[in-house]
């Protein structure tokens, strides 16, 4: 294996790794990004979930004895936790707030989980969700979807190895024969 070969899998590797990030950001959206970011802060960041006028949405605040810093609409907020006001959500703490009380998390009553208007299915399987709603015409969306991701990711298969060939070929055809 010469230099070539290293940094063909090296190039490979870093696009297929922004490939699936990509497909990550796709499927999951903000809500994912936000639960990485506090899953790999190791307890010092909490997941946010604000209702607005609109509905729910994620953020992320970093932890300050009994307050949360984090921005809302581009602005600096302070918020502070009462006692057993943070919850855990897939294993992350996470609290919930009323943006029109923005300075106070939501105190849930006891027995309850989250709060009665929060859809928890919406964060948990919004592309099952996505996916397996039926049609009033009656076509089958799920398997066209799966049928263009299907066609993409060969797509992209054979993109890669014409790139891995003609790279091969430039430099001296050494890697060009064997994958």
């Amino acid at each position: 294996m010469n230099t070539a070969d290293i940094f063909i899998m090296l190039g490979m590797n870093i696009i297929f790794f922004i490939g699936g990030m990509v497909a990550f950001a796709f499927i999951g959206g903000k809500t994912a990004f936000n639960y990485l970011i506090v899953k790999m802060s190791r307890g010092k960041k909490v997941l946010i979930f604000a209702k607005n006028e609109y509905g729910w949405k994620s953020y992320t605040a970093k932890k300050d004895q009994q307050t949360l810093k984090w921005k809302y609409d581009k602005q600096e907020v302070t918020t502070k936790v009462e006692e057993d006001s943070v919850y855990k959500y897939m294993v992350v703490d996470s609290v919930f707030i009323n943006t029109k009380t923005i300075t106070e998390t939501l105190k849930l009553n006891k027995g309850e989980l989250i709060p009665p208007d929060f859809d928890m299915q919406t964060f948990n399987h919004i592309l099952i969700r996505a996916l397996t709603k039926p049609n009033a015409e009656g076509t089958d969306d799920l398997k066209k979807m799966l049928g263009i991701i299907i066609v993409g990711v060969v797509l992209v298969l054979l993109v890669c190895i014409n790139i891995y060939f003609k790279i091969g070929n430039i430099t001296g055809g050494a890697t060009g024969g064997v994958i």
